[in-house]
C-alpha cells in the first residue's frame, strides 16, 4: 500500500465510501476479534492487500484507506471462535461479501472450500476447514457518486392500481422487439415494447421478481440448472449482475426511470426473510462469517438455525443491526435506485419478535411504517412463513397490502365447479372484508390474484390436472400437488375445437372475476397471451424456453379481453373502492350499498348460501354506505357470476334508467348493448356486467340485506385417488396435506370409513411438526361438524402415539387420530402423517384403512364448523359448537401409566448413586415426557435429556434413532468418558435406541433381553405370555420364548399386526427390527417405555448393558444382525428388483450361493391366529440351511420414492466369535444378497443410505 494512506475512517454510512479522498470501509460484527479487508487485483484474482480494521465504534468495524478509487474490488475476512454450539462460525480462511456492497462482480464458483466445514468430516459443521475461499468467491466493487433520482414517481392512487408481476430475463428473452444486447436485462423490460404492451393492458404497477445479487444453488448447478426466480439473496444492496447488459448500476436507475415516463411504478420482490447461505451445511458466504450469531435467529443449542422460511436459515430480523441493515437497503433502492415499493417475500419473518412470535407491531414493521421515507411507499407482503403461526393473512397494518391467497383459490374452486363455493365467492368479490377490514385498513388491501409465479400459469390452469416438474430434476416431487386446477378432460395441450374454446372461457371468467373484484388485482406475465409452463407449477429453476414468455406466438384476443378488463375497471369506481361495502344503507338514496340477488331477481334467503345447487351470485354495488360523497346512482353496476347452466336472469328495477349490458365473458368482442325490460338469457359458464346508461329519478329503499352463511359447510371437492394408507396411516409431503382440500378430504374419508363419528369421543394429537396445530384445528371443526360428542386433545395439540393410545383406552373413546410421520423429517417441503387409532389404541386393522381408502377415492364432499380455533393452550374443556373439546396435559396419564409399571423407586437409587445417562430427544415429542419422567420423578441430573424442545422441523434433521441421525449421542456414549447408559426416542416417540457404554444394542438383541428380564419389573413380575416380532426382526426372541416355555408369533411389518394378538392375551411383548418395542400396556409400539423398563432391568441386575448383553448371548448364542437401507429409490425400479425376485423363488432352494447353500425361500405371507385374516406379499425370504436369512422388503413409511429394506442375520452359537463387528461377521450374506438381487446394478446405489 505504498501509495495509499490508512486512517481511522468513520462507522457511518456502513459499507464502502468513496468520499475524494479514498474510501471509507465500516462494516457490523459484535461478536469478531479482527476483521480485515482484503484488496483484489481487477481481475479479482489475486489478493494484494490485507489491512486490518484497527478501529472500531461499538459494534462497527472502520477503517479508510486514501487514494483508493472506484472499481476497486475487496472482500473481508473475519476472525473469532468457531464454535457452532455458541452460535459462532468464524473462518478467516473464508472470504466474505461485504453485506452493504453496492455492486458485486463475479459469480460463485461452488466448491467445497467455501464451507466453513470439513465436507465429508465425521464431526460435519463441528470441523474447521482450512482453505482459502478466495478463487471460489465473487467480488464486493466499490463504486463511485451515484445520482438520485429526480422526483417524478407517477403516485399512482391505491383504488387505481393494476399489479403486473413479471420476471426481469423472462419478459424480454425471447421478444423480437427489444434490442438483443438488452433482451433478458433490466434495460430490456423498460424497452419501447414492453412499456407499451402494458400501457395497453391498463397495468399502473409492475412488479419486478428479485433484483438483488443472488447465487444459483449448489445442488441445481449440479443438474445443470440455474436459479431462475432469485430467491436466494447474497446482497441487499446490489442489483444481480446477470441483469446488466454493461455491469453498471445505472442500467437498473434508467430502467426506472424509463416506467416513471410512461406512468408505471415500479415494486421489488424483496427476501428479507433468508439468505442464500442455507442450514449449518451451507456455505459460509457473508453474513455467517461476519457475525453467525447476530444476523440469523439460531435454536436454543445455537448451533442449528430456526428455519422459518424452509431455506434453512432465518435472518435475525428483530435485531437492531439487522433491522438497520434491512431499513438501509429499503431507503437505498427507494432514494438512489428510485423504486415506489415492495414486495415482501414470506413478509411474515418481518414480523417476528426476539421470541420468534409474529407481532403486526414488531419492531421492524413499525420501524417501516413511521420511516419519513418508506411509510409513502407502496408495500405488499406475502403474509406468511412455514413457521409457528406462520400463516397472517389479514394480520398486517396498513399500509401494508397482501397477497390473498384465499382469493385465488375461492375463485379457482368456484369456477372450476366444486359445491359450496357461492358463499366464498362473495366474501371475495368484496375485497374479502373477513379478512382485512380492520384497524382502518381500506379495501384495496386484498391483492387479487388467480396466479402468480409460484404455481400453474394461467393457461396450464384450465390444461393440466397433474403438476409436470421432471425437468426440475427432483422426479416431479416438487411443487403443489393440487391446484384446483381442471384439464377439462384431457391432460395438456388439445386440438379439439370444443374444448379450446371451453378452455377459452375459463380463463376469461377467472381474469373477469379477478379484475371486477374490489381490492388491487395482480396479473401474472405471460398470462394475458396464453403463455404455458407445459404444466410445470414449480419453474423456479427453468431458465429456458419454460418459463420465457413466446411473444411470436401470443393470444391477441386474450390480450385485448384483459385490455378490456382494465378500461371496465377505470370506467366504473364503484369497482374499486377504497371502503369496504356490508350491505349498509347510503344517506345519500336510502339504497344499499351492495345487495346479493339470485338469478330470479330475489335476494338469497339463509339456505341458499349453504345451498350446494346455487351457482348463479348476482352482486348490486353502489358507492359504499361509508363515504361521505357518494356516487349517484348512474354509477351503480350489477355483477353475475354463473358457474352454472344457461338461465334466465331478472336484473333489479331500474327505477329511470336502462341496464346496459357491458361485459359477457362468453362473447369476449360484444359491443355494450342496451336491454329492454329487465329479463335476459345468459349463458352457461359467465361472468357479466351491467351497468346504467343515464339518471332520472330516485325511488324506493331497498332494506333487504344479506344473510350470513350458515355455521356448518359442506364443501364440494374432486375425489383423491392417492390418499391409500400405509403401514402407518397416510404420509405425505407436508406441502400435500397443506393444499386446499387435502387434509379435509382424508379426515372425512376417516369419519365416513369407520361408520360416521356422530355421537362419539375421539383423541387427537400429533407429535409437534409443521402443520400439527393448523391440522389440529381443521381435524376438530370438522369432528364438530360431523357430529362428535367430545374430542380429547393434548394441550398444544402435542401427544406421543404411545400416549395418545393410552388416552383411547383409558377414556374408552371411539378411536383417534395422530398426527406424524414418525421418524420422518418435519417441515413445510418435508413430511407429514395422519393415522386412525382403533378404539382398541392401535393403529387401524387392514379392513378398516381399506374402507378409508374407498371412501377417499369417491368422496365429493367435506363438511367443517365455520368457527374460530380453539385455544390449545389452556387445559381444561371448551365448546366447538356443539362438541365438547377438553385439552389434556399430554403427560400426566402416560406418566403415571408407566409409574404402575416399573420401580420407580429403584431407578431412582441408581440414578442417586452416580449412574449416568444421556437421553436424546431429537427435538421431537417425547422431550416433555422424558423431562418429566427422567430428571423429574427419577432423579435423574438436569441435562440427561438434551434436544428436549419439540421442533416443527426436528432441529432440521431426521428425528429418527439409529446411529447415523442420533451420531452426537453414539459420539458419546463411545467416548472414553461416555455416560452408563444412553437412548434415543424418533418423532412421535413409539421407537427408541439404546447404547451402553461402548456398546451398541441392536433393536432385535434388545427385544430378546426385554423378554428375558421382563419379570424384574414390577408390571410383568407374574411372566409373559408371549412375544412377537415382525418377519425382519431376527430370531434372537424366539430362542427365549422357546426357553420360557411361552409362545412366539411371526407377523408382518406394521405394529397394526400386534393388536390382535395383546388383545387375545396371546403376547405381552412385541418388537420389531425398526426400534419398535412395547408391550400390552397400550396397543402401540412405546419408545420411553423400552428406556424405562432398561433402566429397571439395570437397576435390578447392577450390572452394565455390555454385561447384560454378553451374558445373553452366551445363554442363548447371538444372532448377528444388520439392516441395509436404500432410501428414494426411483419405484418402478425398486418394484421390478421385487418383482423378478419374487419370479426366481420356487427354483433357489437347493441352489449355492457365496458358498451357502439356500434351503427355504418364499414371499411371507401371513395367517393371524386370532381372526384368520391372510395378508400376503410381506416381505421376500431367503433362507440359509444353518438358518441364516435374507430378508428383502419396501418400506411403506417414506414419501418420496420406495426404500428398499435389506435385513441380513447370521446366527453364532460359539462365544468366541460373539465380538466380531457386525458388518463383517455378514460379509458373506451381503455378497449373496447382492449376488441374488443386485441392488448396485439395478439402482446404482453402491451403499446404504443408513446401516443399523
Amino acid at each position: 500500500m505504498k501509495y495509499h494512506t490508512l486512517t481511522e475512517g468513520r462507522p457511518d454510512p456502513l459499507g464502502s465510501t468513496f468520499d475524494g479522498k479514498g474510501v471509507n470501509f465500516a462494516v457490523f460484527s459484535a461478536h469478531a476479534e479482527k476483521l480485515e479487508l482484503c484488496i483484489f487485483s481487477d481481475d479479482g484474482r489475486k489478493e494484494r492487500y490485507r489491512l486490518p480494521f484497527r478501529h472500531r465504534t461499538g459494534d462497527i468495524w472502520h477503517l479508510h484507506v486514501g487514494g483508493l478509487l472506484p472499481g476497486t474490488k475487496y472482500g473481508l475476512r473475519a476472525h473469532g471462535p468457531y464454535e457452532p454450539h455458541a452460535g459462532h462460525r468464524f473462518n478467516p480462511c473464508k472470504l466474505l461479501l461485504d453485506p452493504y456492497a453496492r455492486r458485486i462482480w463475479g459469480n460463485l464458483r461452488w466448491s467445497d472450500a467455501t464451507l466453513g466445514y470439513r465436507s465429508g468430516s465425521p464431526k460435519a459443521d463441528l470441523s474447521y476447514d482450512g482453505r482459502d475461499s478466495a478463487f471460489a468467491m465473487p467480488k464486493c466493487v466499490v463504486i463511485g457518486p451515484v445520482d438520485t433520482p429526480p422526483d417524478d414517481r407517477p403516485n399512482v392512487p391505491w383504488d387505481e392500481a393494476v399489479h403486473y408481476e413479471a420476471h426481469i430475463k423472462g419478459m424480454t428473452a425471447l421478444n423480437e422487439q427489444v434490442a438483443p444486447a438488452y433482451r433478458g436485462k433490466f434495460m430490456g423490460l423498460a424497452s419501447d415494447a414492453v412499456i407499451e404492451h402494458l400501457q395497453k393492458l391498463g397495468v399502473t404497477t409492475i412488479q419486478i421478481m428479485p433484483a438483488h445479487a443472488f447465487v444459483n444453488d449448489r445442488f441445481l448447478v449440479e443438474r445443470g440448472l440455474k436459479n431462475y426466480w432469485g430467491y436466494q439473496t447474497i446482497g441487499f444492496f446490489a442489483p444481480s449482475q446477470r441483469y446488466l447488459a454493461q455491469g453498471q448500476i445505472w442500467e437498473f436507475q434508467a430502467m426506472v426511470r424509463r416506467f416513471h415516463a410512461a406512468g408505471i411504478e415500479v415494486l421489488m420482490d424483496v427476501v428479507y426473510n433468508h439468505t442464500a447461505e442455507g442450514n449449518e451445511l451451507g456455505p459460509t458466504l457473508s453474513f455467517r462469517g461476519l457475525d453467525n450469531r447476530s444476523y440469523y435467529r439460531l435454536t436454543d443449542d445455537l448451533r442449528y438455525y430456526v428455519n422459518d422460511t424452509g431455506t434453512g436459515n432465518t435472518l435475525n430480523t428483530a435485531h437492531p443491526m439487522v433491522m438497520r441493515m434491512v431499513l438501509d437497503s429499503l431507503r437505498y433502492w427507494v432514494e438512489v435506485m428510485g423504486v415506489d415499493g415492495f414486495r415482501f417475500d414470506l413478509g411474515t419473518v418481518l414480523g417476528r419478535t426476539m421470541q420468534g412470535h409474529f407481532d403486526r407491531d414488531a419492531p421492524l414493521l413499525q420501524a417501516i411504517r413511521q420511516d419519513p421515507i418508506l411509510r409513502n411507499t407502496k408495500m405488499v407482503s406475502e403474509p406468511w412463513d412455514i413457521g409457528p403461526g406462520g400463516y397472517q393473512l389479514g394480520a398486517f397494518s396498513h399500509p401494508f397490502l397482501e397477497l390473498n391467497d384465499r382469493f385465488r383459490d375461492g375463485v379457482r374452486h368456484y369456477w372450476r365447479g366444486d359445491r359450496l363455493q357461492t358463499s366464498d365467492l362473495a366474501k371475495r368479490v368484496l375485497g374479502s372484508a373477513d379478512e382485512f377490514d380492520h384497524s382502518g385498513r381500506s379495501a384495496v388491501s386484498s391483492v387479487n390474484f388467480v396466479t402468480s409465479h409460484d404455481g400453474f400459469t394461467l393457461t396450464d390452469l384450465v390444461s393440466y390436472n397433474q403438476k409436470h416438474n421432471h425437468a426440475n430434476g427432483e422426479g416431479n416431487a416438487d411443487g403443489h400437488g393440487h391446484n384446483i386446477s381442471d384439464n377439462f378432460g384431457v391432460e395438456g395441450p388439445s386440438d379439439d375445437p370444443g374444448l379450446i374454446a371451453a378452455r377459452a372461457l375459463r380463463r376469461r371468467n377467472l381474469l373477469a372475476t379477478m379484475m371486477l373484484s374490489q381490492g388491487t388485482p395482480m396479473i401474472l406475465a405471460g398470462d394475458e397471451i396464453g403463455h404455458s409452463q407445459g404444466g410445470n407449477n414449480n419453474a423456479y429453476a427453468q431458465d429456458n424456453e419454460v418459463s420465457w414468455l413466446n411473444w411470436a406466438e401470443g393470444d391477441t384476443a386474450l390480450t385485448a379481453f384483459v385490455q378490456r378488463l382494465s378500461e371496465l375497471r377505470r370506467t366504473y369506481p364503484v369497482l374499486r373502492q377504497k371502503r369496504f361495502l356490508h350491505g349498509r344503507t347510503r344517506d345519500s338514496d336510502a339504497r344499499l350499498d351492495i345487495g346479493w340477488r339470485r338469478a330470479d331477481g330475489s335476494f338469497p334467503k339463509s339456505e341458499d348460501w349453504s345451498n350446494p345447487e346455487w351457482r348463479t351470485l348476482c352482486a348490486e354495488i353502489r358507492t359504499s354506505a361509508d363515504v361521505a360523497d357518494q356516487f349517484d346512482d348512474r354509477d351503480a353496476v350489477y355483477l353475475v357470476f354463473n358457474s352454472g347452466e344457461a338461465t334466465d336472469l331478472a336484473l333489479p328495477e331500474a327505477d329511470g334508467f336502462d341496464w346496459w349490458h357491458v361485459l359477457d365473458t362468453t362473447a369476449p368482442d360484444m359491443a355494450p348493448r342496451r336491454i329492454a325490460g329487465n329479463r335476459h338469457r345468459i349463458a352457461a359458464s359467465s361472468v357479466h356486467l351491467f351497468a346504467h346508461s343515464m339518471p332520472v329519478s330516485d325511488c324506493g329503499v331497498d332494506t333487504q340485506t344479506r344473510t350470513q352463511p350458515m355455521q356448518v359447510k359442506t364443501c364440494q371437492i374432486t375425489p383423491f385417488q392417492d390418499q391409500k394408507p400405509g403401514t402407518s396411516g397416510l404420509r405425505k409431503k407436508t406441502r400435500a396435506f397443506m393444499a386446499p382440500d387435502y387434509l379435509e378430504a382424508f379426515v372425512q374419508s376417516i369419519f365416513d370409513g369407520i361408520g360416521g363419528v356422530a355421537g362419539k369421543v375421539l383423541v387427537v394429537g400429533g407429535d409437534g411438526r409443521f402443520f400439527n396445530q393448523e391440522a389440529s384445528q381443521t381435524i376438530l371443526k370438522m369432528a364438530a361438524a360431523n357430529g362428535a360428542a367430545r374430542v380429547i386433545v393434548g394441550q398444544n395439540a402435542l401427544l406421543s402415539t404411545p400416549a395418545a393410545s393410552n388416552l383411547i383406552r383409558k377414556n374408552k373413546t371411539d378411536g383417534g387420530i395422530i398426527l406424524s410421520a414418525s421418524h420422518n423429517p418435519g417441515g413445510v417441503d418435508e413430511d407429514f402423517g395422519v393415522k386412525f387409532n382403533n378404539p382398541n389404541g392401535g393403529p387401524a386393522p387392514e379392513h378398516v384403512t381399506e374402507a378409508i381408502f374407498a371412501r377417499s377415492k369417491e368422496l365429493t364432499e367435506y363438511r367443517i364448523l365455520d368457527a374460530a380455533d380453539i385455544n390449545l393452550g389452556a387445559i381444561g374443556d371448551q365448546t366447538l359448537g356443539d362438541m365438547t373439546v377438553s385439552v389434556v396435559d399430554p403427560v400426566e396419564d402416560y406418566a403415571e401409566l408407566l409409574e404402575s409399571l416399573f420401580d420407580f423407586a429403584a431407578i431412582r437409587e441408581m440414578f442417586d448413586g452416580g449412574f449416568r445417562m444421556r437421553f436424546d430427544a431429537m427435538h421431537a415429542v417425547t422431550g416433555p415426557y422424558a423431562k418429566a419422567l427422567l430428571e423429574g420423578a427419577l432423579g435423574a441430573s438436569e441435562g440427561t435429556v438434551i434436544n428436549g424442545e419439540p421442533l416443527p422441523d426436528f432441529g432440521g434433521h431426521h428425528p429418527d434413532p439409529n446411529p447415523v441421525w442420533a451420531k452426537g449421542l453414539m459420539d458419546e456414549m463411545f467416548s472414553p468418558d461416555g455416560p452408563d447408559f444412553g437412548a434415543a426416542s424418533d418423532g412421535d416417540g413409539d421407537r427408541n435406541m439404546v447404547v451402553g457404554r461402548n456398546i451398541y444394542v441392536s433393536p432385535s438383541d434388545s427385544l430378546a433381553v426385554l423378554a428375558a428380564n421382563a419379570h424384574l419389573a414390577p408390571g410383568y413380575a407374574k411372566g409373559l405370555a408371549g412375544v412377537a416380532r415382525s418377519m425382519p426382526t431376527s430370531a434372537a426372541s424366539d430362542r427365549v420364548a422357546e426357553k420360557l416355555g411361552i409362545g412366539s408369533y411371526e407377523t408382518p411389518t406394521g405394529w397394526k399386526f400386534f393388536g390382535n394378538l395383546l388383545d387375545a392375551g396371546k403376547a405381552t411383548l412385541c418388537g420389531e427390527e425398526s426400534f419398535g418395542t412395547g408391550s400390552d400396556h397400550v396397543r402401540e409400539k412405546d419408545g420411553l417405555w423400552a428406556v424405562l423398563l432398561w433402566l429397571n432391568i439395570l437397576a435390578a441386575r447392577k450390572d452394565s448393558v455390555a454385561d447384560i448383553l454378553k451374558a445373553h448371548w452366551a445363554e442363548f448364542g447371538r444372532n448377528y444382525y444388520s439392516r441395509h437401507d436404500y432410501e428414494a429409490i426411483d419405484a418402478e425400479i425398486a418394484g421390478k428388483l421385487m418383482d423378478d425376485l419374487r419370479d426366481r423363488l420356487g427354483d433357489l432352494p437347493g441352489t449355492q450361493v457365496q458358498g451357502m447353500t439356500i434351503a427355504e425361500a418364499d414371499d411371507f405371507a401371513y395367517t393371524d391366529p386370532v381372526d384368520g385374516s391372510v395378508s400376503k406379499k410381506q416381505g421376500i425370504r431367503v433362507v440359509m440351511e444353518d438358518g441364516s436369512r435374507i430378508v428383502l422388503r419396501l418400506s411403506g413409511t417414506g414419501t418420496v420414492g420406495a426404500t428398499i429394506r435389506l435385513y441380513l442375520e447370521k446366527y453364532e452359537a460359539d462365544p468366541a466369535q460373539h465380538d466380531l463387528d457386525p458388518q463383517k461377521a455378514l460379509a458373506p450374506m451381503i455378497a449373496a444378497a447382492e449376488e441374488l438381487a443386485g441392488i448396485e446394478s439395478r439402482t446404482g446405489r453402491d451403499t446404504p443410505d443408513v446401516i443399523t
